[in-house]
């Protein structure tokens, strides 16, 4: 009785967070009306699977909102790569503002997107520019002015701050400006960014620490790194610290 209880609730949740999050789609058909039920239930599953009967062969399913549409029942039924790649065919422009919204929210949580591993292209480039960072690294005032730019970015594009403090973190040390390169991982870790790990910003902070001269907060952060980490067999060998003096930043 308890569990059929919760199933409920849970169920009526998912409703009333999804409700009317796609009034945009037409619903003058049987088939339509009941496709717009299940994206506004969230039932993602069902509704991939009412597609072609609602849209498939329609104005609608063709225009840039379908698309759109389509391409979100893909990323969220397991077909993240075929849905990004759909929705980035589209013009933004073109899309229902609610629509848009969606997906734009999604781009900043996806991992493809975050990661650069599927980039933005055209007018989404506009929207969110994930191409790698390209900048310099060869005095203090570099640093400073990759600080600078990463400041000027808005407050909710962590990742895009971070591809900038991961530049200098790992390209600051080389022309020994320790402090401002533990200074960019500071920041790297209370931004709540998603494109560098935190095993990878552990062992960065750990070789630092090293090259500072702290051997007790550069095993410390060493420790940090999971043993499910691909770096934990690697921050093993680095805890068999030699003197500073003997070793390279790499």
């Amino acid at each position: 009785m308890l569990r059929r209880a919760f199933f409920i609730l849970t169920l009526s949740f998912s409703a009333y967070t999804n409700a009317g999050q796609f009034d945009y789609l037409p619903a003058g058909q049987a088939p339509e009306k009941e496709f717009q039920t299940l994206m506004n239930s969230g039932n993602y599953k069902h509704a991939l699977m009412a597609w072609g009967s609602a849209h498939g062969l329609s104005s609608f399913g063709t225009s840039a909102n379908g698309k759109a549409t389509l391409a979100w029942l893909l990323y969220q039924n397991g077909m993240a790569l075929s849905g990004l790649d759909m929705v980035l065919s589209t013009n933004p422009k073109s899309l229902n503002a609610q629509l848009l919204q969606t997906w734009k929210t999604e781009l900043k949580n996806s991992i493809w997107i975050q990661k650069g591993w599927m980039q933005t292209a055209g007018a989404w480039k506009a929207l969110y520019n994930n191409d790698a960072v390209n900048i310099q690294i060869k005095s203090r005032r570099d640093i400073q002015k990759a600080l600078a730019q990463a400041d000027k970015l808005p407050k909710d594009n962590a990742n895009g701050k971070a591809r900038l403090w991961w530049k200098i973190a790992t390209l600051g040390p080389l022309i020994n400006e320790i402090d401002l390169s533990l200074k960019a991982l500071k920041l790297m870790r209370e931004s709540g960014q998603t494109v560098v790990g935190a095993d990878q910003i552990s062992s960065a902070y750990a070789r630092i620490l090293y090259q500072k001269g702290d051997l007790e907060a550069a095993l410390k952060a060493f420790n940090e790194v999971p043993k499910s980490s691909n770096l934990w067999i690697e921050s093993v060998e680095e805890r068999r610290l030699d003197p500073p003096a003997q070793r390279r930043f790499r």
